[in-house]
């Protein structure tokens, strides 16, 4: 493909066959000035095959029990009741403002609203949180060497197979400072 232009930014988009993800892009400038290239990819990974990742940012999720235990959520009773535990640190020397973890549940899970029952909460320790049937997304700030961690609680309440996907978190503004932890294939069993 050739593109010639009188502009000083040019956006090309570049055909995909849409499945490998792979191929090769070269850039040659047969003009006598500077040209810039920018590289930019977008896409939602395939089911199983996000890979964890920590930039400026360290995430972790674990799965308990409401007595603080380990849990495993491979195989779960229908009915059970287990927390989503996700810790995010700032181990860098500058602090961030508007992050945002985006927590995707699987269809067999319910997400248990606590601000839906009449509870005095104690303060959350974020700015906003957007819960949605499937989905919760947090917004909140880290200091510079801080640790936040939240936790919300879960209902195995439909049988089935289904994927989990991974955890992300990242800088609303700023796409260098970001973590996420890979998704995995969970079951809802009958008790």
């Amino acid at each position: 493909m050739q593109v010639k232009s009188g502009k000083p930014v040019v956006q090309v988009e570049l055909p995909t066959d849409g499945k490998s993800g792979i191929g090769n892009i070269e850039v040659k400038n047969l003009g006598k000035g500077l040209v810039f290239t920018r590289l930019v990819m977008e896409g939602t990974p395939e089911a199983g095959r996000e890979e964890d990742f920590s930039n400026r940012l360290t995430l972790q999720v674990t799965y308990q029990l409401a007595d603080g235990k380990a849990f495993d959520i491979s195989r779960v009773l229908q009915g059970a009741d287990f927390y989503v535990v996700a810790t995010v640190y700032n181990p860098g020397d500058y602090e961030y403002h508007q992050l945002a973890m985006t927590q995707v549940f699987p269809p067999g899970w319910e997400i248990n609203n606590a601000r839906l029952a009449d509870l005095d909460l104690p303060d959350p320790g974020y700015n906003y949180q957007d819960i949605r049937d499937d989905r919760i997304i947090t917004y909140f700030n880290l200091g510079k060497g801080e640790k936040k961690t939240f936790a919300v609680q879960i209902n195995a309440a439909y049988q089935g197979k289904f994927y989990l996907p991974g955890v992300f978190c990242e800088a609303m503004y700023d796409n260098n400072i970001g973590a996420m932890r890979k998704g995995q294939m969970v079951e809802v069993i009958s008790p």
